[in-house]
């Protein structure tokens, strides 16, 4: 059962491309949040999707005037992946951008805005789903 009625033979979903997710958690954060000077993390795998995510936080970094940013590599083979997550606590980052599934999150001190399931209403995703875990500023982009 798709949850879709009447069934359909072809239903598809649609995201913004993850480019898009990314510049608009960007703007989230510096238009909606009004963050200033903000410490800024991406955690990403190292995978094509990963690489994208990557290039477009430098490139918004940027246009930003990001001043602290930090990234690290997350091996989708990967178990576990503590060093990493404690390499991004060391920079006391305000927020976090994590491509990871939920399954894979590790624990962060900084809110989890999440982008599961992003649709049309995107931006309202990401500002009203909050998952109380103990993380705090926290932006999920999920793959």
């Amino acid at each position: 059962m798709t949850g879709f009625q009447p069934v359909r033979k072809y239903v598809f979903g649609t995201i913004p491309f993850y480019e898009d997710q990314i510049e608009l958690i960007f703007e989230y954060i510096f238009k909606d949040l009004k963050a200033k000077n903000p410490t800024i993390a991406l955690a990403y795998p190292d995978t094509a999707s990963g690489n994208i995510s990557r290039d477009t936080c430098r490139k918004l970094t940027k246009i930003y005037n990001v001043k602290n940013y930090v990234e690290t590599i997350i091996s989708v083979g990967a178990g576990d992946f503590t060093s990493q997550i404690l390499r991004l606590k060391t920079h006391n980052p305000d927020y976090v951008i994590i491509q990871l599934h939920p399954r894979r999150r590790q624990n962060l001190a900084p809110h989890v805005f999440k982008a599961l399931e992003a649709n049309a209403t995107f931006p309202e995703t990401v500002g009203v789903m909050r998952i109380n875990d103990g993380l705090d500023k926290v932006l999920v982009h999920q793959w």
